[in-house]
């Protein structure tokens, strides 16, 4: 009898040492509570190479006020997510190749990567709002959904990614990883119900595929492959990045780095919310509703407006609209950082001549219109600087690299002429 129970507080007890081996095996993010400091010495492996780990992290220089401000804010999350999420932070100045491969341009950048994907927060930077992006990003971005589901959901969406596909949900972590790039930007669905088929004009046969909803029109993905490699969602990834926006929308701060500093055409609209704001914005639709129907809808030209009030000192340094001339518009091309404001008969162009501005849209890819530059000339360089630089703490449109690359392009020249031995690259000496 003594031996049996021998034997049985022998078994309990390693059967007690073998589940307390197991549990401290299991992985506790954010364990401490703390922000964790990464750098080249160990991203990698605490990063890239734990796919299952997801991180959020800030992307910063020491001598940025912003981030300073951001700093006790940052310090306070990674207390909350105690246990719940990796809160992370990476200076820029000692590891500027690893920023600039995640494609930082300005600071702080806040990035949550997740598996093989890296989504930008570009919202505020209080605790709740910071909070509040976490939770959505660490949840699938996926919803599945039957048919009726769908049509509620794409009659309240501007934009929609909907996975369409036959039986067993093959390939969802390859829908999964592109939508979770596009959180900040539009839904995504998944359903196998076969009445959502007809509603996109497909067949049984042609599934899987993926389409993009935006309206009332329904964009289908060329490819046919989903298969979960590098490959195959990048080439998804891009063809969604390029037909992301809704027909119009609103410049924001969730959007402006990408309208104002990418390569697209942007027909932008300078209104007068105090004037009838739904009828200016049905101008603007008009004008993008009959752009779409003449040349197609595939995101090459942007239509997008902003309150011409709220930024009146922008709108007039940058376009040279005063709050009289509200609202206006003017063909954007951020790329070359210069804009057209009339159209090749030198006629101002106006939010009311439809047709016309769809014309002037072809002449400005053409070579036909008149550019007028973003830059002011070199004689009022100083000034400009001084003015970008009271911006970019007022203004989410202005961003430090912004204003770096438009001062170099008209200092350069001044540098070279009078050859300083000055190569610091201390912002503070510059």
């Amino acid at each position: 009898m003594l031996i049996k129970i021998l034997v049985g507080t022998f078994l309990f007890a390693l059967q007690q040492q073998n589940v307390a081996a197991d549990t401290s095996s299991v992985y506790i993010p954010n364990s401490e509570g703390k922000v964790v400091t990464l750098g080249s010495a160990n991203f990698t492996q605490q990063v890239e190479d734990s796919p299952d780990r997801a991180w959020f992290i800030k992307f910063y220089a020491p001598w940025c006020t912003h981030c300073k401000t951001l700093a006790p804010v940052w310090v306070d999350l990674a207390k909350t997510l105690k246990g719940k999420a990796n809160i992370a932070e990476v200076d820029c100045t000692v590891d500027e190749p690893l920023c600039r491969s995640y494609g930082v341009s300005g600071f702080p950048t806040l990035k949550y990567v997740a598996k093989d994907t890296s989504v930008e927060y570009r919202g505020t930077r209080d605790h709740d709002s910071l909070l509040a992006f976490v939770d959505k990003a660490s949840k699938s971005p996926v919803t599945h959904v039957s048919d009726s589901e769908l049509a509620a959901k794409l009659d309240s969406d501007e934009v929609s990614l909907v996975y369409l596909y036959d039986g067993k949900a093959d390939h969802i972590d390859t829908i999964e990883s592109v939508g979770q790039a596009f959180i900040n930007d539009l839904a995504t669905y998944a359903t196998s119900d076969p009445e959502a088929l007809t509603r996109f004009g497909l067949q049984k046969e042609n599934l899987p595929k993926a389409v993009l909803w935006k309206g009332d029109k329904a964009m289908v993905y060329p490819g046919s492959d989903f298969t979960n490699i590098p490959e195959t969602r990048d080439a998804l990834r891009n063809w969604v990045n390029d037909r992301k926006y809704p027909l119009f929308f609103e410049l924001g701060p969730g959007n402006s780095n990408d309208v104002l500093r990418g390569n697209k055409l942007v027909v932008l609209a300078f209104f007068m919310p105090s004037r009838e704001l739904d009828e200016q914005k049905a101008f603007l639709k008009n004008i993008a509703e009959s752009y779409a129907k003449n040349v197609g809808d595939e995101g090459k030209v942007l239509f997008v407006w902003m309150d011409g009030i709220k930024h009146a000192r922008y709108v007039y340094n940058v376009y040279g609209f005063n709050g009289n001339a509200l609202p206006a518009v003017v063909i954007s091309d951020p790329k070359n950082a210069q804009f057209f404001a009339k159209s090749a008969d030198g006629e101002a162009l106006d939010l009311v001549q439809t047709e016309d501005i769809v014309k002037a849209i072809d002449d400005a890819q053409s070579g036909l219109l008149k550019a007028k530059s973003t830059v002011p000339s070199g004689q009022n360089v100083a000034k400009y600087i001084e003015k970008a630089m009271v911006f970019a703490g007022k203004y989410w449109f202005i961003t430090i690299p912004a204003i770096i690359v438009s001062s170099a392009l008209l200092i350069i020249p001044l540098i070279k002429s009078t050859q300083t031995s000055d190569k610091s690259t201390d912002p503070k000496s510059q």
